[in-house]
């Protein structure tokens, strides 16, 4: 009798402790994970800068990531090297402008 009483306390509690398990495996991926904008490739989004960075590394990324940390930034562009200056540069862009097709840039929304 003790057997069975053990037997169903084990079947009883399996699938909430499995169901705990898998949410908080959940929980702890989304908080690790960050979700970025898509990249518009030979897309710039002229106008509504706040803001024109400088990079010192040629990856959109950056400016991608930028955006994503300043609460004002709506859209970016990542102007290619050699464009403005021999640098790489980000618009942070307080709005999101209409995209138009140029070989210059890499935009994307927040």
């Amino acid at each position: 009798m003790i057997h069975a009483k053990l037997l169903r306390k084990i079947i009883i509690s399996t699938p909430i402790v499995l169901i705990t398990l898998f949410l908080i495996g959940c929980s702890g991926y989304a908080t690790h994970s960050i979700d970025r904008s898509v990249m518009e490739l030979n897309t710039d989004r002229p106008g509504s800068d706040i803001n024109t960075i400088p990079l010192d590394k040629a990856k959109p990324q950056l400016c991608s990531d930028a955006c994503h940390l300043d609460g004002n930034c709506l859209a970016w562009t990542y102007v290619k090297p050699g464009i403005l200056d021999a640098n790489a540069h980000c618009r942070i862009k307080s709005q999101i402008p209409s995209p138009k097709r140029s070989s210059c840039c890499i935009s994307g929304l927040k």
